[in-house]
């Protein structure tokens, strides 16, 4: 990571006049000292006025490890082995659901929590269409009904809660999403503020 990147990560709008690169280097001696206590061969680097993080090749990083399980995730979904699906699927959710670095906010904090809301959403798809694969109905429903509160704009969670119900035989349910979609989604609301063309009158 860039030098002023990992600045403006540390400190934001508040970086300290002056010599900020020499506040800068304290605090990543400090980090230098926690990761030794951990592991020996953690080592943050510099090169080329970055700073890179080196770990051992043993090490766990969870939010890594819920992007690689939610690709074997949909790999296997996509293949229809949805036997395979269910595991990486559960661990990419648990992962995505934690709290990211809860009271704290800046602008790579919330890059990150996007991507583990995108991440947490995806999971849910795949569980759904496990449960719908194994006749589960209503936890099919149920974890569609995960992916549109998170998301109330996506179509994919509309079209995956109501394939549950219709596959569960509820009709009912099924149109009852419906008009809360329509309202939903964003290419309805765009039509709603289009106008009709006039018709001129000819006289």
């Amino acid at each position: 990571m860039p030098i002023d990147e990992l600045a403006d990560a540390v400190w934001s709008t508040s970086t300290p006049a002056g010599a900020w690169e020499t506040a800068l280097s304290a605090v990543v001696s400090k980090l230098r000292a926690s990761l030794r206590a951990v592991d020996s061969r953690c080592a943050v680097t510099t090169a080329a006025g970055c700073y890179q993080l080196a770990l051992p090749p043993d090490a766990w990083v969870d939010v890594e490890a819920a992007r690689h399980a939610l690709e074997e995730a949909e790999s296997h979904a996509r293949a229809g082995r949805f036997r395979e699906v269910w595991g990486p699927a559960n661990v990419a959710g648990a992962i995505a659901a934690r709290p990211f670095l809860a009271g704290v906010d800046a602008e790579w904090i919330a890059r990150v929590r996007h991507r583990l809301r995108e991440t947490r959403v995806r999971a849910l798809e795949c569980l759904a269409a496990v449960a719908r694969a194994n006749r589960e109905h209503p936890l099919a429903a149920q974890l569609a009904r995960e992916v549109v509160e998170l998301e109330p704009f996506r179509e994919t969670g509309w079209q995956a809660l109501m394939r549950a119900y219709a596959a569960g035989g509820n009709r009912a349910q099924r149109c009852a999403p419906m008009p809360i979609a329509r309202t939903c989604s964003p290419t309805s609301c765009a039509w709603r503020r289009r106008r009709r063309p006039r018709r001129s009158r000819v006289p």
